[in-house]
């Protein structure tokens, strides 16, 4: 386990050294920060030392008991323990401090502390040595700190990338961080490193100040056992837990080595439990290990999260994991061709199929538009694959997407009788049969791909009117619907149009359906109606950070696609109008957006064979998403933006924009079938839909795959190659 343990404030000084500390001194300034904080040592009533770090704001901290120990007996007993330093020494570049630590004359630990002053930072290294123990007997250890001032859960705004943004407003009511954790104004919210993006923890206050913890140098090595709801002890598992606890004394927040989790744990089954993990109280057993503090001053909360992001990619460096993006291309056109289903002058595409070779040919035969069905889209990049020479199916592909959009244009649209249609016996189907209703999200995925695919044929001289008339009373009928506000309902009842989900919060969707409506028809009515819907989504929560309801099988809870969405809809408004406000939107949705990307690796466990994992060993995680607030699976989707990125990156300049690009665009096809990689699957271009990677890591809730995993990655592509040639041959390049 070589890991380090580091506290980092965002602020460069100079540093006032100490020699040390004589036990007559009831507290000594350390240092002092150019924003005027201050760090002291402080002398407990037991003669230890603890910290303090005093700010101008209200994020003022301290630890009086900078050694925390959680010990299990061989009896199953827990008892937690809190230690200060035995003393502090002056080094070259910080300070030593050192606690020599006996429990009932049963354990001893020694931990030493290396406090360094190194890039604005005060980093702590951490090394703690089990001088003697108990067989049988597990441990964990941790460095925990408390905010001076007792706050409640609702008076501070907490990031944690992919899992909670500000307070608990549409976070699931048994989330990780939802409104069940703070019942009575008391609740905990530690959380597994491998189940965030970047192991990245903050707080954000009303005056603008924050604190930022981040492990620099994750270490997610486990065990198969890891998976397990019950407590475990294995020095194998070699990543810790960040987080926090409310109670009557305030806010306690800190880092925990291994991974003790709760008060709310997914475990797979969604059970709401702490997980607990030690480390085995055996003599000589070396702990090492890492997380920094950032200290900054924000006039927003979208500004201090974004900033504290970027501060963790730059600090953990994402790999891209290049893959031959050509051959990605073929494949992926070629598997989708492969799967259109001709039967009683029907084409369409089944929503499900197992990716896996060998297992039996189980599809749902409904062929739908958007989430997940992705039928219209579907057909839009066979097409394009069909112009670009490079298949010996290039005319079949044409035939093929014709057909999918052939058989749509008979299904009623103003109002829709469905989002498409059974493939066996052509009747009107829905894309979560349950609901009983069908979605804006669905209806926007589709009639947006088809919009594009009409102007695509007609730049090529062909004009397909049935299309455009199609599309038009689709158009027509939907900004009938949209509230004088400028929202859209969520959704409505199939073949009646009456509203059945009134909620607006996915109000983004239609936009840039609406934008290239009136790229095809002349006809501005379509364009003012997607302004309204902009103004209305940023007015009501978007201009917080906040995006909402881009899934349509979670409804209107934090999630990754919401972000995604209103990128991708903002940027339209821009292009349609040259308005900068719309680009601004855009900045802050992307901002939202690449907060869910993981910005490192995570083996799998090293005692499970790659023949019962659905991530294999040695591909990298970097670059996969998490999905939604509530539960922690997985996916690929973000390949969808690769060239909403690269748009920003051309559009500010800003170089990091085309680093989130490179890594969309490559590392999202890791664990994709390629010609001499196939892993377990049917074939080239085949790939699962989702995985865990915490808790049940290395699978996920089935091995299937859905339309909407080729597409998102076509989107991409296709969409590099549209906005520019050669900014696409630069991304696809390996150096």
């Amino acid at each position: 386990m070589n890991r380090t343990f580091a506290i980092a404030l965002g602020f460069s000084s100079a540093f006032l050294f100490l020699g040390l500390i004589s036990c007559s001194q009831k507290e000594k300034m350390l240092g002092t920060l150019p924003n005027g904080s201050v760090i002291t040592a402080l002398k407990n009533d037991t003669g230890t030392w603890g910290l303090a770090v005093a700010c101008k704001g209200i994020s003022s901290f301290r630890s009086l008991s900078p050694v925390s120990l959680e010990i299990i007996d061989s009896a199953s007993q827990i008892a937690t323990y809190g230690f200060g330093y035995d003393k502090i020494t002056r080094e070259k570049n910080g300070f030593q401090a050192v606690a020599n630590i006996q429990i009932d004359n049963r354990y001893q630990f020694a931990i030493s502390d290396t406090w360094l002053i190194q890039d604005n930072c005060i980093k702590v290294n951490r090394e703690l040595k089990v001088a003697k123990g108990e067989e049988g007997s597990g441990f964990f250890s941790a460095i925990k700190f408390s905010f001076d001032s007792p706050l409640p859960r609702d008076s501070v705004a907490i990031f944690v990338p992919g899992i909670l943004y500000g307070g608990t407003k549409n976070i699931p009511y048994k989330g990780i961080g939802g409104e069940f954790v703070y019942k009575e104004g008391k609740g905990q919210a530690w959380i597994r490193e491998d189940r965030m993006p970047a192991p990245l923890y903050g707080f954000y206050f009303k005056d603008g100040s924050s604190v930022s913890m981040l492990d620099e140098k994750p270490d997610g090595n486990t065990i198969r056992l890891d998976s397990a709801i019950h407590p475990v002890m294995d020095e194998r598992i070699r990543f810790g837990s960040l987080g926090s606890e409310f109670n009557a004394d305030g806010i306690v927040f800190g880092y925990l080595y291994p991974c003790s989790e709760g008060e709310i744990s997914y475990g797979g089954d969604e059970s709401h439990t702490w997980r607990k993990r030690y480390h085995p109280v055996n003599p000589e057993l070396k702990q090492k290990y890492e997380v920094t503090l950032r200290l900054s001053g924000d006039s927003t909360f979208p500004r201090y999260y974004s900033g504290a992001w970027r501060w963790a990619w730059d600090k953990l460096n994402p790999r891209v994991n290049f893959q031959n993006i050509e051959e990605a291309r073929r494949s992926l056109v070629n598997m989708l061709g492969e799967n259109v289903e001709y039967k009683d002058g029907r084409y369409g595409i089944t929503n499900f199929v197992s990716s896996v070779k060998g297992d039996p040919w189980i599809s749902d035969r409904k062929c739908v538009m958007g989430f997940t069905g992705k039928a219209l889209e579907t057909a839009e990049f066979l097409i394009y694959g069909s112009y670009d020479g490079t298949t010996a199916n290039d005319l079949l592909h044409y035939k093929l997407g014709n057909g999918i959009i052939s058989t749509f244009l008979k299904l009623k649209m103003n109002p829709p009788v469905g989002e498409g249609f059974n493939l066996d016996n052509g009747k009107p189907a829905l894309a979560l049969p349950r609901d009983s209703v069908v979605y804006l999200r669905s209806f926007s995925d589709d009639m947006k791909a088809l919009a594009r695919n009409y102007l695509f044929e007609r730049e090529k001289g062909i004009d397909h009117t049935d299309w455009k008339t199609w599309l038009t009373g689709f158009a027509r009928w939907l900004i009938e619907t949209q509230y004088p506000s400028g929202g859209f309902p969520r959704a409505w009842e199939p073949a009646t149009g009456k509203i059945a989900v009134e909620a607006p919060q996915s109000s983004y969707n239609p936009i840039p359906f609406l934008a290239l409506m009136s790229r095809i028809t002349g006809d501005k009515t379509y364009l003012d109606a997607a302004r309204k819907a902009g103004d209305f989504c940023w007015n009501n929560g978007q201009s917080e950070g906040i995006f909402v309801g881009g899934t349509i099988d979670n409804p209107n809870v934090i999630d990754k696609e919401a972000g995604t969405l209103s990128l991708e809809a903002y940027l339209a408004l821009y292009d349609a109008t040259g308005d900068k406000k719309w680009l601004d939107h855009a900045i802050m949705a992307a901002n939202f957006a690449e907060t869910w990307i993981y910005l490192w690796d995570i083996p799998m466990p090293e005692d499970i064979p790659d023949g019962n994992l659905s991530w294999k060993h040695g591909v990298p995680t970097t670059g996969v998403q998490l999905i939604s607030t509530g539960h922690s699976g997985a996916d690929c989707y973000m390949a969808f933006d690769a060239d909403e990125f690269a748009k920003l990156y051309t559009l500010t300049a800003d170089t990091h924009y085309y680093n989130v690009a490179k890594i969309l665009l490559h590392n999202t096809k890791g664990m994709m079938a390629l010609p001499g990689r196939l892993y377990d699957l049917r074939g080239p271009g085949w790939a699962q839909e989702s995985w865990f990677l915490s808790g049940r890591r290395a699978r996920g809730w089935h091995r299937g795959w859905l339309p909407w995993v080729s597409t998102s990655n076509l989107n991409g592509i296709y969409g590099l190659k549209h906005l520019d040639a050669d900014l696409y041959n630069d991304l696809i390049s390996k150096p």
